[in-house]
């Protein structure tokens, strides 16, 4: 028996949630013919990514709003357990958030716990989810930073620590983290002995660049699989039961 894995490197989001969910359905169709188990998008991509608090306050999500239903409603016909990005908000206060669906429903939510980003609070919880009879967790992005984030889940029980990724950064900036956001993620599996799955996004948007950094590693940090860089596509892998 194993568990499939598919962590999808996205065009970048835009403030526009309908049109990121089009694009978040396309690729669980293909996933849900392809009886994916996992599936992993980037950081925010359903409300776009956003910095600054005017901007963020206008995407964010209240969990409990009829409009994230309605988002639960249309993702109800896949079977996959899908870790979805999104700014989530409760009264005044943003959250950098993952959210777990199954079915429609949703099993959780894990909250940035280290953000750069000065309009986000910091979560302080690090759940770990089941799919397949396999636990996995989750950090996101400048999480990768720090070690104690991924021991954290790890410790916790998870096998799997998935990251959703958002290298949009200044040009410079960004050919600086080229190497080291990868380099990251393998030091993250070799010090927890857990798999690390990682989906971004790619390509220019007015003055910030991503190469792209949706890669599987192994525990041991060997890289399972990769999307090259400046490429959409899918990075996916298949772990026997017995690794985990």
């Amino acid at each position: 028996m194993s568990l499939t894995i598919a962590a999808f490197q996205m065009p970048f989001a835009t403030s526009r949630r309908k049109q990121n969910l089009e694009l978040i359905l396309t690729r669980l169709q293909l996933s849900e013919i392809q009886k994916v188990d996992l599936v992993v998008f980037p950081e925010c991509f359903l409300t776009g990514y956003f910095t600054n608090v005017a901007e963020a306050s206008v995407v964010a999500l209240d969990l409990e709003s009829a409009k994230f239903q309605d988002i639960l409603y249309q993702l109800k016909p896949f079977k996959s357990t899908i870790v979805l990005g999104l700014i989530e908000s409760v009264g005044a206060n943003l959250f950098n958030t993952a959210v777990v669906i199954s079915n429609g429903k949703l099993l959780g939510k894990y909250r940035k716990t280290h953000p750069n980003e000065k309009c986000f609070l910091a979560g302080d919880k690090y759940p770990v989810f089941t799919v397949s009879n396999t636990n996995f967790g989750i950090n996101i992005c400048s999480d990768a930073n720090f070690p104690e984030a991924a021991a954290r889940v790890a410790v916790a029980g998870a096998k799997i620590i998935v990251m959703p990724l958002n290298n949009a950064l200044p040009k410079e900036i960004a050919a600086n983290w080229r190497e080291k956001s990868p380099e990251n993620l393998r030091l993250r599996a070799i010090e927890t002995g857990c798999y690390i799955v990682s989906a971004d996004v790619t390509g220019n948007h007015h003055s910030s660049l991503s190469y792209g950094c949706t890669q599987i590693y192994s525990p041991t940090g060997e890289l399972m699989n990769a999307v090259s860089e400046f490429e959409i596509g899918v990075a996916s892998a298949s772990i026997f039961k017995e690794n985990l």
